[in-house]
Order: C-alpha cells, then structure tokens, then sequence
C-alpha cells in the first residue's frame, strides 16, 4: 500500500452506457390487428424512464407503451430511455410494415340467374361485408 500524507485525489466516475435491447428486429402487422404492447419488445439496463414514438402518425399511433395501427404503410417505432443517475440515455428504432388487409367477400346468395333481356344486376348488394368496393354493375350483354 501507498500512503500519501495530506493529498486530496479527485475520484470521477462517469455514468455507463445504456443498452437497449429489442426482442424483435422489426414489427410485421396486417391493418386491423389489436393493438399492442411495446413494453415487452424492449430491455435495458438503465433504470430511465422508456418512451417510444411514432415515425408516422398514419401507420401507427402510441399512446404510453401501447401501439394502434392506424393503416397500412412503413413506419418506425423511435425508442429511447433517458438517462438517470448512474447511466446516460440511449436511443434506436425498430422498423414496422403494416400490411394491408385481405378483402372478405361474403356472398348472400350462392348463385345468380339471369335470363337475357332482364334488368341488370347490382353486384354490390350481394355482398353482406364488403371493404372499399366500389359499386360495379352488370349490365345487359350488348
């Protein structure tokens, strides 16, 4: 041991990185899904505050740590944990696709006759669920 007689010695001690790692490397979704959560996508070492937000509002929208597809699109979750006393803060992103849902046709009638020379036949009302169909028609043969 070294003893120094009447020396001051100033001790530094730097916060430590923060790391923040994420479970996934990117977010897949189909427009329509429930929301979900973000909290457990994500770990860190650093005892901050975490906070995520949105890269854009028309694909994803957040409220706290839960997630709301708003629509179809390409989007990034910003992720950061602020620093605290004894770590610095720390940031990254996680991609997300939203894909764009499947349409489900449901016909109410599982045939059509038409005789030639009869009035036409308006396809729109066959359908008990439809998601943005425009309304065609058929109309008589030429």
């Amino acid at each position: 041991m070294i003893y120094i007689k009447n020396t001051k010695i100033k001790l530094v001690v730097n916060k430590a990185s923060s790391t923040l790692s994420i479970s996934s490397s990117s977010i897949d979704k189909i427009y329509g899904n429930s929301s979900f959560s973000l909290s457990n996508l994500v770990s860190t070492n650093n005892p901050g505050v975490l906070s995520f937000t949105s890269g854009d509002l028309n694909v994803i929208s957040i409220t706290g740590n839960v997630a709301t597809i708003v629509g179809a699109g390409t989007t990034t979750i910003n992720v950061t944990v602020s620093s605290s006393s004894n770590y610095n803060g720390s940031s990254t992103i996680i991609p997300v696709v939203v894909n764009k849902i499947a349409p489900t046709l449901n016909l109410s009638s599982s045939s059509i006759n038409k005789t030639f020379g009869e009035d036409k036949v308006n396809l729109l009302k066959l359908f008990n669920k439809c998601d943005k169909i425009r309304k065609k028609e058929i109309f008589e043969p030429s």
